[in-house]
């Protein structure tokens, strides 16, 4: 699930935070190394089993560097346009009434309004995604 710049960066960032006085940080980061190697695999499975498949699938794409941003954000936006959306506006629809619209064009509003506010969150989030990765993946490798 992770990639391998993304578990060099997590092994980096923990060795850095946690301290084992009893190892050398070659030997931490060595045996944190081990470690993410060992729970990489059964990342996906644990998380399938705690949450919806639709989620996995988004924390997937998000973390997906081998797919252009662009790809992300319309795989991603598509999942939770489609699992979000309807309860979405049904929700917000019962605490507002729009009195100056008829219901159906209240709802129709609402379907559009709340499907660009998803796609736009998403946006906003890959990109800082994106972003976050190559600073902190760069300063880790800084520091080593």
């Amino acid at each position: 699930m992770l990639s391998d710049s993304q578990k060099e960066l997590l092994v980096n960032r923990v060795n850095r935070e946690h301290d084992l006085p009893i190892l050398s940080e070659g030997t931490e980061g060595h045996l944190l190394m081990r470690m993410a190697d060992k729970i990489n695999p059964a990342l996906e499975s644990a998380l399938r089993d705690l949450i919806p498949d639709d989620y996995v699938d988004v924390i997937k794409l998000a973390l997906a560097e081998h797919l252009v941003t662009a790809e992300r954000r319309a795989q991603i936006a598509e999942i939770l346009v489609r699992r979000l959306r309807d309860p979405l506006v049904d929700a917000v629809n019962a605490k507002v009434d729009l009195k100056f619209l008829p219901e159906n064009v209240e709802q129709e509003l609402l379907r559009r309004m709340l499907t660009r506010g998803i796609e736009e969150v998403v946006e906003l989030v890959v990109g800082e995604v994106d972003q976050r990765l190559r600073e902190l993946l760069s300063a880790s490798r800084e520091t080593q």
